[in-house]
């Protein structure tokens, strides 16, 4: 009798240590879905900030913003570009094609012309066997990156990009004569981005 006792007496402290666990749980689901509530959001769905990409409060890229986003990525694609073209005796004519295209897709649209082009060739017969550190091809290709889509960066931004890749290729040891053509064909493509739209 005395072991019936016992095993009832346990049984009814487990059941109200369930029965206070599952009120607990709830009062807790209740105290979040009430500071949900307070926070503006709904209850279970994740919170966002004012503008949130996605969100009707995300504010639209600046020109600027633009700009960065394009140079950064084409520096990486024409990094990669220029340390295959380094390691060549010279370079293929789809080696240049291909450093040709990285130039044209990430350009900005007023740098598309027949001055980018010569650029891009006289860049692929330059860069083969030249001794860049991946420093220094990484440094060529930001400059480029900004050479190739100045939008509105101050002439002072625009003129040290132009010292760096001279002074990469120049590290480099591209002979000064054919420097002389690059940093030409370089304050070219400058040039064709500066001209006045209603001139085009």
């Amino acid at each position: 009798m005395r072991i019936k006792q016992t095993f009832f007496t346990a049984a009814v402290v487990v059941s109200f240590a369930v029965i206070g666990h599952a009120q607990n749980t709830g009062l807790i689901k209740q105290r979040a879905r009430e500071a949900a509530t307070k926070a503006g959001g709904q209850p279970g769905l994740p919170q966002h900030g004012p503008g949130t990409p996605g969100q009707p409060g995300a504010q639209p890229l600046t020109p600027e913003q633009k700009a960065a986003a394009a140079q950064q990525q084409s520096a990486g694609k024409l990094t990669a570009t220029i340390a295959v073209l380094r390691t060549r005796p010279e370079a293929t004519p789809e080696q240049t094609e291909r450093l040709n295209k990285d130039l044209q897709t990430y350009a900005a649209a007023s740098a598309k012309t027949d001055a980018l082009t010569k650029l891009a060739n006289d860049l692929g017969a330059a860069l083969p066997g030249r001794k860049f550190t991946s420093e220094t091809q990484a440094q060529l290709a930001r400059a480029l990156a900004v050479l190739i889509n100045i939008g509105n960066a101050p002439a002072s931004d625009v003129q040290a990009a132009l010292r760096s890749a001279n002074s990469a290729l120049k590290f480099a040891g591209v002979p000064d004569e054919t420097l002389k053509v690059l940093v030409a064909d370089m304050q070219a493509v400058i040039a064709e981005q500066q001209k006045p739209r209603a001139a085009k």
